[in-house]
């Protein structure tokens, strides 16, 4: 845990250095999945029999909280620990999942606008074939074409359904649910992403 501050607290009991010490290896097991810790605040408690250890990390992009109990202490690091690096693990699950929704939306949009400039060009060459001058100010972008259809109404089971049995990069319909106008894409890693305008 290097260059990271660890606050200890002690209620009714005294943090010893050795238990310092295993508080800060056990931490070291949740960097492998989370590399920005700020802040880490260790509360150590013993309230009878009961031995409570009270973690909290703070970080980007996301803080964990998490405390555990048992009848000893080191017991109850340990429990809490294995929670916080499943809380960790599940966090940047959804970091990842974030970014490649994100990439599937960028790379749906620059399929479109492929298919859209490849008509651009074909209809600058008629343009040109009848008579156009020659050296013409740089290409002004414009719509070329307009597609007019009613989207169907759909659940997101029977859209993904449909969506799945094409050969298509993406599929736009009408919530059966809210009549919202909804677009399911294809990611990169062969799921499906949603784009909910109103959401």
């Amino acid at each position: 845990m290097k260059d990271v501050q660890i606050h200890f607290t002690g209620r009714q009991m005294d943090v010893s250095n050795a238990m310092k010490q295993y508080v800060t290896e056990k931490l070291g097991k949740i960097t492998k999945y989370w590399t920005s810790i700020q802040d880490i605040s260790v509360t150590l408690s013993v309230e009878k029999y009961r031995h409570i250890a009270e973690i909290g990390i703070s970080g980007k992009p996301f803080s964990l909280n998490g405390m555990e109990v048992t009848s000893d202490m080191y017991a109850s690091v340990g429990a809490v620990v294995d929670k916080l690096e499943r809380q960790a693990k599940k966090q940047k699950e959804k970091v990842r999942d974030r970014k490649k929704v994100r990439g599937g939306k960028e790379a749906m949009i620059e399929a479109l606008s492929a298919g859209y400039d490849d008509e651009a060009r074909g209809a600058d060459d008629s343009e040109d074939e009848g008579g156009e001058a020659e050296g013409e100010a740089e290409h002004q972008p414009r719509v070329v074409r307009t597609d007019r259809f009613e989207p169907k109404p759909l659940s997101m089971e029977e859209a993904s359904l449909r969506l799945a049995d094409s050969s298509l990069a993406f599929i736009v319909y009408r919530d059966a649910d809210s009549s919202r106008i909804n677009v399911m894409y294809r990611t990169g890693d062969g799921h499906f992403g949603l784009i909910d305008p109103d959401r």
